[in-house]
Parts: C-alpha cells; sequence; structure tokens
C-alpha cells in the first residue's frame, strides 16, 4: 500500500530528525548534550535520579517530553512494522531497528527490564528505575521488536 509506505516514510524521517535534533541540559552540571548524546545522558539521569520526583512533574519537563515523543514515535513505527507484511517496509524496518539500539538503548543496554523498574542499588545505596510512562513504552518496543522477523 503506498499510503502506508509514505507514512512509514514520514514517521522515520520525524524520528531521525527529533534524534538529531534532540538537546538536553544536565541541571546539576549545566554541560549540554545533543543528538544521541543527549537521549543518552537524559536517560541515565532518568534511571539514576528519577525516583526523587513524582511522574507528574517529570511530563512538564519538555526534554522528558520530547523524549517520550521519541519513543512514542519508535513504538508507533514498531508496530506498524509488526501489522504490515510487504518488503518496502523491511529498508525501514531496519534503520528502525538501529536508531532504536544505537541511538536509544546505549544508555540502558546493560540492564534488564526488571532493573529498569524501580529498584534498590547496594552500590550507591540509593533506588533507580525509569519512570512508568517511559519504561512501559520501552516494554512494549521490546515486545515488537522480539516479535519481528528481519
Amino acid at each position: 500500500n503506498q499510503n502506508e509506505k509514505e507514512e512509514i516514510s514520514r514517521l522515520f524521517m520525524y524520528l531521525d530528525e527529533k534524534i538529531n535534533n534532540f538537546s538536553y541540559t544536565d541541571k546539576l552540571s549545566e554541560s549540554k548534550f545533543t543528538g544521541n548524546k543527549a537521549i543518552f545522558e537524559l536517560l541515565h539521569n532518568l534511571h539514576c535520579n528519577y525516583v526523587h520526583n513524582d511522574e507528574s512533574s517529570l511530563k512538564q519537563d519538555p526534554e522528558i517530553t520530547q523524549l517520550i515523543s521519541i519513543l512514542t514515535i519508535t513504538k508507533i513505527l514498531f508496530e506498524k512494522f509488526a501489522n504490515t507484511d510487504f518488503k518496502e517496509n523491511n529498508a525501514f524496518k531496519t534503520l528502525t531497528i538501529h536508531q532504536f539500539e544505537y541511538f536509544i538503548m546505549p544508555a540502558i543496554s546493560g540492564i534488564s527490564i526488571n532493573e529498569l523498574e524501580k529498584n534498590y542499588c547496594e552500590a550507591c545505596k540509593m533506588e533507580h528505575g525509569l519512570p512508568p510512562t517511559i519504561l512501559d513504552i520501552f516494554k512494549r518496543i521490546g515486545e515488537l521488536k522480539d516479535s519481528m522477523k528481519i
């Protein structure tokens, strides 16, 4: 279907642009990051420190809402790939998986889904975890990615 292919193309281009233009400023160090480094730093910071905030206050932070937007577009693309079967999508599917694995996941790639939930860290004696909204999107993307064949 040509419309579906065009929609996937637009969504992928949007995702690529949002990842490349994403920026994050660490409020403690005042360091500014862009692109996938910004995603890495924000996810790392969220994993280590979000438990000290409630989720509703996080949703008022433009950097976090932009991250949620990037993750949501990624999830929508994965859902489209899971629900369509024509070969033209293989390139976009491969590129989207690549974007997810190499531009979004590195900050949490060595961490199991269970460890991404709120848990106590013996090493630093603090709780870590991702906000439930972000964690739920990661879980759904993981399920969809695992069910796809490339």
